[in-house]
């Protein structure tokens, strides 16, 4: 139910329902207030140099991820698979924004689909997979058919380019095996492997994506 709420907050248009006095206003305030704390908190405590650059909706799903992991404890018996696909939507959502959707509306991806079949993944109107977005990223070098036009437009976009295709790669791939995957599907996902899914996202004690996609210094 908190998931549901928070996602509707977020983009505007939950309606919670109820007689008077049962709290609907109060419980929307509070969820409100809570998604604005752990924005700030984000902000000082993870991504303070590259805070203006991350895409406003990559922020407000991973402050709805941290909103509910701060409520939660360790159950056996749950299954904290929601939580962990908000974490990767956030990578997703910042991929997305920072590097495929530009390089889609800065070339014709009809003509270059026509010379080197790698770029369908492209020709879908919708945003990329964190899987799709692993499978591009490995294609721009790539022995044979590499996506050359894509590594160019990546380098000229991302300063830390080199890190992104020699360490980030391999992180998001674990990524989406031991966490996207099993969250999207039918599988339950433990408390320790949503922590371990944090820390990922977050940077803590692994490869920090974010920094490495946005961070200019």
């Amino acid at each position: 139910m908190l998931k549901e709420i928070a996602t509707g907050l977020i983009k505007g248009n939950e309606i919670l329902q109820g007689p008077p006095g049962t709290g609907k206003t109060t419980l929307a305030g509070d969820l409100k207030d809570s998604l604005k704390q752990k924005c700030a908190e984000l902000q000082i405590n993870h991504f303070p140099h590259i805070w203006s650059d991350i895409n406003s909706d990559a922020l407000q799903t991973l402050a709805m991820a941290e909103c509910l992991f701060a409520g939660l404890a360790p159950c056996q018996s749950a299954d904290y698979a929601p939580v962990c696909l908000e974490y990767c939507r956030t990578l997703e959502i910042q991929l997305n924004s920072t590097i495929f959707t530009h390089f889609k509306n800065s070339v014709n991806i009809s003509n270059l689909t026509n010379r080197n079949w790698n770029y369908e993944k492209l020709t879908n109107n919708r945003e990329l997979t964190l899987g799709e977005c692993i499978f591009m990223l490995e294609k721009c070098t790539a022995p044979h058919h590499a996506t050359t036009e894509l590594y160019n437009f990546i380098k000229s976009n991302v300063k830390n380019y080199h890190n992104l295709f020699a360490l980030c790669t391999d992180s998001l791939k674990q990524i989406n095996v031991s966490v996207r995957r099993k969250a999207a599907h039918t599988t339950l996902m433990s408390y320790d492997e949503l922590l371990e899914a944090r820390q990922k996202v977050l940077g803590i004690g692994n490869v920090n994506v974010m920094y490495t996609l946005l961070d200019k210094r």
